[in-house]
């Protein structure tokens, strides 16, 4: 057989003159670089980047072995929010609360302004002249004086339901006739329902035929006489 000439290996690129001329100018450019960043920085200067795969590959190699080992890792519990406290100040929705039923309400009131005639007994004039005297004056101005106070007595009187006080005069003027000497003075005043079932307590109507006004008149005359008594 014949012999194969043995085979010539070529360096390795690492080995050749050229790739150490080429490191030798890598690592002058590197000192240059780093002597610049110590003169702009005045402190330490950082570890030079590394320039060849060589060196990348070694930083890369030292920098895994320092770095601590982790321990072993924890998985994430997710846990359900919590609720947001309300705040002290806030309402509580108000209750619905029953409605009860509110009783009937009165009935409101029938008011009727009347105007009547107030009689004035032969008697009452005879009182009156004398305290016309008496004052110095006649007897129309103790009328315009004491009429309006007659009124506002027989209202009082048949709002608290006192007139039974007055009946007794009341039916007596009730009964006088005009022609016996009885004059009648002109009053206007508002009565409602009320008063007006109550004054005809006093007089028998079952028909309903006797008219408020002379009833009415009748009680407000009662409290002249008592007014011009009292003079």
């Amino acid at each position: 057989m014949a012999r194969r000439p043995p085979m010539k290996i070529a360096p390795s690129p690492s080995e050749t003159p050229e790739h150490d001329a080429v490191r030798k100018r890598e690592r002058s450019s590197e000192a240059v670089q780093a002597k610049m960043r110590e003169e702009r920085t005045g402190g330490a200067v950082p570890p030079p980047e590394p320039t060849s795969l060589e060196d990348d590959t070694n930083g890369k190699a030292k920098a895994k072995a320092n770095k601590p080992a982790s321990g072993p890792k924890t998985k994430k519990v997710k846990t359900a929010p919590k609720a947001s406290a309300e705040p002290k100040n806030m309402q509580a929705p108000a209750k619905a609360q029953a409605t009860t039923p509110e009783p009937d309400a009165p009935a409101p009131r029938v008011e009727q302004r009347i105007s009547v005639g107030v009689p004035v007994s032969l008697a009452t004039s005879k009182a009156l002249e004398k305290a016309a005297i008496k004052l110095g004056t006649d007897t129309d101005y103790i009328k315009r004086a004491l009429l309006p106070k007659a009124r506002a007595a027989f209202l009082e009187r048949a709002g608290a339901n006192n007139l039974k006080a007055t009946s007794k005069s009341m039916k007596l003027l009730f009964e006088q006739r005009i022609d016996n000497g009885v004059a009648l003075m002109p009053v206007k005043l508002v009565v409602h329902d009320e008063i007006e079932a109550r004054v005809r307590g006093f007089i028998p109507d079952p028909l309903d035929v006797i008219s408020v006004n002379r009833l009415v008149a009748a009680f407000v005359g009662a409290e002249f006489d008592i007014l011009v008594a009292a003079l």
